[in-house]
Order: structure tokens, then sequence, then C-alpha cells
């Protein structure tokens, strides 16, 4: 029988035990004797069977045993037509693996798209009894593996899966010792759809807009994008600024700027902390000359004036403090009113003579960026002085219509000019001195500098002349009227 023992001992080396579909089943098989009665097989838990697990008596050369997971060793020897045993060949070990999961969920050939965030996808499959943790192995279809996993529940949640095609599987690990194959693998193709940056809408295109007030931004973003990103460059000196995570808008306002050259874009993004595209970059100007609805003015002035009236061929003089006040508002671009006041004290001693003057005109504005004119036309009223050198002084309270233009221009960035021309037309006065008639000529030539923000200071030259005629029946007597302001000094608040 040794020889007989070790032929079957080869046997069982090349046949050790093949698993059917079940884990847990297993058939063991060996090489057939001749003039065999039977064969014997022995399962234990260790190699030298001190304590025999499976006893087996069977005809044919193959048994069939249901094992629990865990590792085993197996004999097996052949008894004679006369049933006597022969010799037990050597022990062989094996191991009994839990089942390979049933893969349930994303069913094969299932895509997902997503534009930045990868997509959430669960991986499902039936869950095993027993103390069971599973191996997940994600690989590309091109043999790269992406992720190899424990968990212990039977699924797996997972947002790092990026564009590419994948396989999946999954196995079975019984107290973290015995593993059971892999499942039959599962594909599934995650795909990177594309997006469009942001079109800026406004300002665009070198856009020039009003200094200190409200500035609105416009864009137009991918629908598929939640949160936008402005961005704004100042292109010389501070005045740049950014605003992050605008949720869901497609506009955004910011309460003033200040004058100066910007460029800026939009970047829209998926969420908040994802790269977004970025649109083409747009420039615009800001400038505290532009004209527009809602321009304001309010003006201070004070100005040393030199007063002279040349009647009959002589000549008086006096001198004054003159103050200004002038009050200007657009509610339309094109379309402003004004106010302005005067006040002085002509002082010719012995006497202290009052002069003042008010008027409310109606503005009509045009010209480029840079470059503005303004026409006026209103009612004026106005001190109107007649020297003489015996009563010393006659002044009448007069009105009429004013006309003019002003002309603004910018000289560089915070410097601006002054040209201005205004006639006054009083109606005519009738007095014990005879009728009264006047032409009034004011000319003022200046400059303007941006002391900061909305205030400026201005120096000026201004002039006045006015051209009195007092007609006594056939007598006209003239008499002319020179105001001087070599040292006009106005500050003022300008928006």
């Amino acid at each position: 029988m040794s020889g007989r023992a070790t032929r079957l001992l080869l046997a069982l080396a090349v046949t050790l035990w093949a698993p059917a579909s079940s884990a847990r089943e297993v058939t063991f098989s060996w090489e057939p004797f001749e003039n065999v009665y039977a064969y014997e097989i022995r399962i234990a838990n260790e190699p030298e069977f001190k304590e025999t697990l499976i006893r087996k008596g069977v005809k044919k050369p193959s048994a069939t045993v249901d094992l629990p997971i865990g590792k085993y060793f197996y004999k097996v020897r052949a008894l004679d037509v006369n049933k006597r045993p022969g010799q037990w060949s050597e022990a062989v070990p094996f191991t009994i693996p839990p089942y390979p999961p049933e893969l349930k969920a994303p069913k094969n050939g299932t895509v997902y798209s997503y534009y930045e965030i990868p997509p959430t996808i669960t991986l499902d499959w039936k869950p095993a009894e027993g103390d069971i943790v599973y191996e997940v192995l994600i690989s590309k279809t091109t043999g790269q593996k992406v992720a190899e996993t424990r968990v212990k529940d039977p699924k797996l949640v997972t947002s790092e899966i990026t564009e590419g095609d994948y396989s999946w599987k999954v196995r079975s690990i019984y107290q973290e010792i015995y593993e059971s194959p892999y499942s039959d693998p599962k594909f599934f193709t995650v795909e990177k759809k594309p997006f469009k940056a942001p079109e800026l809408i406004e300002p665009i295109g070198g856009k020039v807009m009003a200094a200190y007030r409200p500035v609105g931004f416009a864009w137009k973003k991918d629908p598929a994008m939640s949160y936008s990103d402005v961005s704004v460059k100042a292109k010389e000196g501070q005045g740049s600024w950014s605003q992050k995570d605008l949720h869901k808008t497609e506009t955004f306002e910011v309460p003033y700027m200040e004058p100066g050259v910007y460029a800026w874009t939009a970047t829209n993004t998926e969420a908040a902390t994802t790269p977004g595209l970025t649109s083409k970059e747009e420039s615009f100007e800001i400038r505290n000359d532009f004209v527009a609805d809602g321009n304001a003015y309010v003006t201070l002035g004070l100005a040393p004036s030199f007063y002279v009236v040349k009647s009959s061929g002589q000549e008086f003089a006096r001198s004054a403090l003159a103050q200004y006040l002038g009050l200007k508002y657009y509610p339309w671009e094109v379309l402003g009113l004004a106010l302005d006041y005067q006040t002085s004290k002509l002082e010719r001693a012995p006497y202290t003579i009052p002069y003042q003057r008010a008027s409310a005109s109606i503005l009509i504005r045009g010209g480029t960026v840079g470059f503005a004119q303004e026409w006026f036309v209103g009612a004026r009223q106005m001190d109107l002085l007649l020297a003489d050198p015996v009563m010393n002084s006659y002044y009448f309270v007069t009105s009429g219509i004013q006309s003019g233009l002003n002309m603004y221009g910018t000289l560089a960035r915070g410097w601006k000019f002054l040209l201005a021309g205004l006639y006054y037309k009083p109606m005519s006065v009738t007095s014990n001195l005879g009728e009264v008639v006047a032409d009034h000529y004011e000319a003022e030539i200046g400059v303007s500098y941006n002391l900061f923000d909305q205030f400026w200071v201005s120096y000026k030259l201004r002039s006045e002349k006015t051209i009195t005629n007092v007609r006594d029946g056939a007598t006209t007597i003239e008499s002319e009227a020179f105001r001087t302001e070599p040292l006009h000094i106005m500050l003022s608040w300008e928006y």
C-alpha cells in the first residue's frame, strides 16, 4: 500500500479542492485507485489532527462538505477490497473564504456628470453576516488604481472621483483574516461638462462714470454656476478691491468709487471654494468732472473787492470784502437750477454802503467728458450804485434778467479751469435824478484743485463793469462802475 499511498498523495497535491459557486461548499477530489473498496477523508483545524472535525468515508474519489469560514487541513487514505486501510496522505492546508459581495448599485454603464465639484457617488452591495468588513477597489479601465479602502457598512460614498471611465469591485474580509475573492466588477463613467466664463455687461468699453456715487456692475453667468467674484483693479495708486462669494446674482453695486482708471473681471464658480472661470478684462473710468443726473455743488467764496466809479470826469473808489454763496443742482443731466448770493459793505469814509445781489437761474448743460458748458438764464436782484461827489452816493435796488455761459475743462487729473461770462439787464428805474438805465457785465477766469474727495479749492480773477445812464429830459449822464477781485478764493463741495 505504500506505493499506492504515495500515488494518492501526488494526486491530492494536484487536485487540492475546488470551490463551487458557494464559498462555504468545498469539493475534494483525488486520482482514483484500482481495486479500492472506499476512501476515507479527515478534516481538522490543525495539521496534527489531534481533534477531527469531519471524518467521512466515500466510495468515489471525491467528497463534498460544508464548512464555515476558516483555515483547515485535510488528508485522505484508501481502503482495499478487504477493507484494509492504506497510509494517510500528507496533510494539506486550505481556507474557506467568505462569500464575495453581490454588487447592487450603480448599474453598469451609469454616467455621472459634473462641472467643478466631483459628483457624490454611492457604491452599494448586499451585506454579509458575521464579523465582516469590506474592501472596495476602484480602478480606471486603463488599470490604474484610484482608491482601495475598507468600510464596515455595505456601501461607500465618495466625492473624490474625477472624470474618467472606472470599474469597481468589492471583497469581504472575515475577522480581518479571511478574504473572499473580489466580486465581478461593474463599470461607471464620470464626465466633466464644460461651462462658460461670465460675460461682462456693465461697465464695459472704457465707460466713464461720475465719482463718489454708486457704481453698478452687471454680468451674465453660466446657469450652472452659483457663485460670482468681482475683482476691480486700479490702474494707478490705491483703489483696488474685490467682492467674493456673491450667491446666485448677476449684479453688484458699490456705494461710491473715487476718481481713477480701473479694470474689472468677474469669476463664476460652482462653489465658494472652486476655482471657476474668469471673464475677459474690461476697463472703465471714474471722474469727478463727469456730468450726470444728481450733480450738486455748494460753493463758499471770499474776495477783497475794489469798486471804482467814474462819472462826469471824476472817480470815486471804495473797497470791501465780498462774500459769496452758491448752490447748484442738476436733477437731470442737462437741466439744472442755481441760486447765488453775494454781499459786501462798500467802505468810503465816513460812509459804509451796503451792497448785495441774489439770483435764481435755470441751467442748460452740454459738452463732453472733461469739458462742459452751462448756459443759464434767470432773474436777478442787484443793488445799483450811483456815485455823487456831493451827496456821496445813491443806490437803487434793481431787478431784471441775467444770462451767461460757464465753461469748465480738465487740465490734468485733479485740476480744472473755469471761464465764465454774464450779462445782466436791470429794468429801468425812475427817480428824482431821472430815468436810470444800466447794463451790467461780468467775466471771470480761474483754476480749481481737488483738495480731497469731493472738496475743491478755486482761485479766480473776476471783473465786473456796470454802465449807467441817467436821463433827465434831454440830458444824459453816463457813469461807469468797475469791480475787480484779483484774489477770489472759493471752497466748494461737488457731487
